[in-house]
């Protein structure tokens, strides 16, 4: 809590246009109201209804918020403000906010200011480049004070934003709740007939030695390695559910993203190419990986035997605490002002 609000973590993506905002302190009262009746409980969720506002419409945007703030009578917090880098999070507080800041509307202080409207703490004794002695230490000991409360606020909510990406790559890696049935190298003709069994082993060895003889002597050989979870292979059908809407819609080869292994805690950047554990580029659904490149069937929708092979050998294997398979732009990163 925050000058007696409650304070919400709001991180914009790129599929918002807020400006340099990238990370705001909302109080939920705030949130709360923009959100209207976009909000449905949980434990009384019934299914899609119509009568509902549509979340996609509501204008979250940091002027937008802003505002709601100033009718209220709170404050947002800007917490990657240019301010705060040299400031601190009591920074993070927009310049001449109240309280906090009402020593920034005293005339005497105007004109020396950080290049985002912030006045030079080292003024509340009335100039520039004062040394630090123990009267400004002083006088300093309420933006201490500021900043350490904004940090106890905020890391918290930090911290539930880094434990849900955890949570979100192990879902996109496949790493979810099964059933003991379900492990890796669960058999899949378990309980099948001897006789089925075994015609459907050959069957599946004469599949294999049939596609490997197709390959080129330059391809990697298509492994064909023990089942994994279906699980495993969702980010795969999603990257052919891209490939495909996006073919479909005529997009030109920069429109397409690339699925690239990325740093979790990491949301915008590409890991050096040295670190790259595997790409796979959705404009020709060439997959490249430390073992070879492979080209995927590009008729296919992810759930045919030839690209889940090659899934499962030379893709899931990288799978791995920290990691995650993330879709990015093609020069593999995005900037605050896409």
């Amino acid at each position: 809590m925050l000058d007696g609000s409650l304070y919400s973590y709001l991180v914009y993506n790129r599929h918002f246009y807020p400006g340099v905002q990238v990370a705001l302190g909302v109080p939920t009262a705030v949130l709360m109201e923009l959100l209207g009746s976009t909000l449905i409980a949980a434990e009384d969720y019934r299914g899609f209804d119509p009568s509902r506002s549509d979340l996609s419409k509501v204008d979250l945007s940091f002027k937008s918020i802003r505002a709601a703030c100033e009718r209220r009578g709170v404050n947002v917090l800007d917490l990657t403000y240019g301010s705060v880098i040299g400031g601190g999070l009591c920074n993070a507080y927009l310049p001449k906010s109240l309280p906090h800041y009402l020593w920034e509307r005293d005339s005497s202080a105007q004109g020396w200011t950080d290049r985002w409207g912030h006045i030079h703490k080292s003024f509340r004794l009335g100039g520039y480049g004062r040394s630090m002695n123990s009267e400004l230490d002083k006088r300093l000991a309420d933006a201490r004070e500021l900043q350490q409360k904004v940090f106890d606020v905020i890391r918290p909510l930090q911290n539930h934003l880094d434990a849900f990406r955890f949570a979100l790559s192990f879902y996109k890696m496949g790493v979810t709740l099964i059933g003991p049935h379900d492990f890796r190298n669960a058999d899949p003709l378990q309980g099948k007939p001897e006789d089925e069994r075994e015609a459907q082993e050959q069957g599946q060895q004469e599949q294999q030695e049939h596609e490997q003889g197709e390959q080129s002597e330059e391809s990697p050989p298509i492994p064909s390695g023990p089942p994994v979870h279906e699980y495993r292979y969702r980010m795969l059908e999603e990257s052919y559910r891209w490939y495909l809407g996006a073919r479909e819609q005529g997009w030109s080869i920069g429109q397409y993203p690339v699925l690239y292994s990325a740093f979790v805690l990491d949301p915008s950047a590409l890991p050096p190419a040295g670190a790259r554990r595997f790409e796979l580029d959705l404009a020709t659904m060439v997959l490249k990986t430390p073992s070879g490149e492979f080209q995927l069937p590009k008729d296919s929708d992810g759930r045919g035997e030839t690209e889940r092979k090659i899934w499962r050998e030379y893709v899931v294997p990288h799978f791995g605490t920290g990691w995650e398979p993330r879709f990015l732009l093609r020069d593999g990163a995005f900037t605050i002002h896409e």
